[in-house]
């Protein structure tokens, strides 16, 4: 599901409730009630079960933490060790800052392990536990121990929106976006009367290009937007609806359920009874 097909079953059960006269209620509050109420449901069930569920999750790869010494930064102010820092979006927060789920090289191949701050500055230089290598969160900043030029996180975002989305997959040809940037994945390509082969780059002055070769974004990141996939399943959808419905707007659960009168907002609301 996406944060548009949410927003959209709010929108129209508010307006089936004849509620959007009696309240100013805009798409950009929906979306961040929907957030927060997302947040809520991830630890009541996290909470229930001890357990984090795949869909929660999204993906920073490739990220550049800056090379700092702990004394010279206000976050931490102690001691002269090198430390990677890097900002990262807030977290849902779950026990044993579980919202920061997995931490690793860009490689994936060297993990970094959760430790507290206090425990982290009382480890014994030399000791076996002082070779591991360490992460720690203070607010939005995490540190790594040791430097790492590249590394990769898993994270439960508070708000999934603040996550950018991953351009890993070969550009459809007939799809580009005239002013990005590109680069040849494959074989080689003819875009606007020149020849490119693989690893060469070009803009985008069309949408196709002609020969088999094929294409990825030089910028694989973007902003997320509300036609992504939204990071949560079908059933925490349907709860976080109902949520907002009878918490943030005050409504009867059986007033909700009652306003099932056609064939459309019956399937909807019976998913979410």
């Amino acid at each position: 599901m996406t944060l548009r097909e949410g927003r959209s079953d709010l929108e129209l059960l508010l307006q089936k409730m004849q509620l959007s006269k009696d309240f100013r209620v805009t798409r950009r509050h929906l979306q961040h009630l929907y957030a927060r109420s997302r947040a809520v449901q991830i630890v009541e069930k996290h909470n229930k079960n001890n357990q984090v569920e795949p869909e929660w999750l999204q993906h920073l790869t490739r990220e550049f933490p800056t090379r700092i010494h702990s004394g010279d930064d206000p976050e931490i102010n102690w001691g002269s060790m090198e430390l990677g820092k890097l900002t990262i979006p807030q977290v849902v927060s779950l026990p044993n800052d579980m919202g920061v789920f997995r931490v690793s090289s860009s490689s994936d191949r060297c993990e970094y392990y959760p430790i507290p701050v206090a425990r982290f500055y009382g480890l014994v230089p030399g000791t076996v536990k002082s070779n591991f290598n360490f992460y720690f969160r203070i607010n939005t900043s995490l540190f790594f121990y040791p430097y790492t030029k590249e590394a990769s996180l898993s994270i439960i975002a508070d708000d999934p929106m603040q996550v950018p989305v991953l351009l890993t997959e070969n550009v459809k040809n007939g799809s580009l976006e005239i002013g990005t940037q590109y680069i040849v994945s494959e074989g080689a390509i003819t875009h606007n009367g020149t020849n490119y082969t693989v690893g060469k780059t070009f803009t985008a002055a069309a949408p196709s290009w002609t020969l088999a070769g094929k294409v990825k974004y030089v910028n694989k990141k973007r902003a997320m937007t509300i036609d992504d996939p939204y990071p949560c399943s079908l059933n925490m959808s349907q709860a976080i609806i109902f949520s907002i419905l009878t918490k943030d707007f005050q409504i009867e659960a059986q007033v909700v359920a009652d306003a099932k009168n056609d064939g459309a907002d019956q399937a909807i609301l019976n998913q979410i009874r």
